[in-house]
């Protein structure tokens, strides 16, 4: 994807306000504003940030081979 078109990406989701964006030296960091999400959609990020597998995945291993 072009710079041009992740910059329009980008602009989209901050006015939607789905991402914040700072200033990092030479770089822009975007994250999803914290806060607001877990307002919005109480436990969202912490259950897909999670590194365990949720119980019911733990539960159905797919056989080895």
């Amino acid at each position: 994807m072009g710079k041009a078109a992740l910059s329009d990406h980008f602009s989209v989701l901050r006015q939607a306000g789905l991402i914040e964006q700072r200033d990092a030296g030479p770089k822009r960091v975007n994250r999803p504003p914290r806060a607001e999400f877990d307002r919005r959609f109480p436990g969202l990020l912490a259950l897909v940030l999670r590194e365990d597998p949720p119980p019911v995945a733990r539960r159905c291993r797919l056989p080895q081979h």
